[in-house]
């Protein structure tokens, strides 16, 4: 505190928590991500700055875009691995160091392999029956 009584807020932020996607594999054009909140007594959170990429780490796809909450969407995903990071903001302007890079969320664009009928010879003059078998083709990411 100062002469005249106002608080001199010279301290940072607390780091936010690491950015958390609830699902691992997304088949969306979208991600959203959310954090614990930061804290600052003395000045409060004015917001956050995310960074999205494709690599861990990275900025290159939104760097330091800003948002008030505790949670962002980056629109426009193809197929590929998309990770998260976010710094908080004290009403001060005093910037935290980056939160702990999130998990990669993949965003699986390709639609599986259709399945193979396998004909194996069974049969049945017993009634209206009907057998059918199918391999499970699995899509790899």
């Amino acid at each position: 505190m100062n002469s005249n009584g106002q608080v001199v807020d010279t301290g940072k932020p607390s780091v936010p928590g690491k950015p958390v996607c609830n699902y691992v594999y997304l088949s969306t054009i979208s991600v959203t991500w959310s954090w614990e909140m930061s804290t600052d007594t003395a000045s409060g959170i004015y917001g956050y700055y995310v960074c999205v990429s494709t690599t861990s780490g990275g900025a290159d796809l939104k760097n330091d875009d800003f948002t008030a909450f505790s949670s962002y969407t980056y629109t426009g995903v193809q197929g590929g691995t998309y990770y998260c990071k976010v710094k908080s903001r004290n009403g001060a302007g005093i910037f935290s160091e980056y939160s702990a890079v999130s998990t990669g969320t993949i965003i699986d664009t390709t639609a599986p392999a259709a399945p193979v009928v396998i004909d194996d010879g069974k049969w049945t003059n017993a009634g209206p029956q009907l057998h059918a078998a199918w391999s499970d083709r699995k899509s790899v990411v």
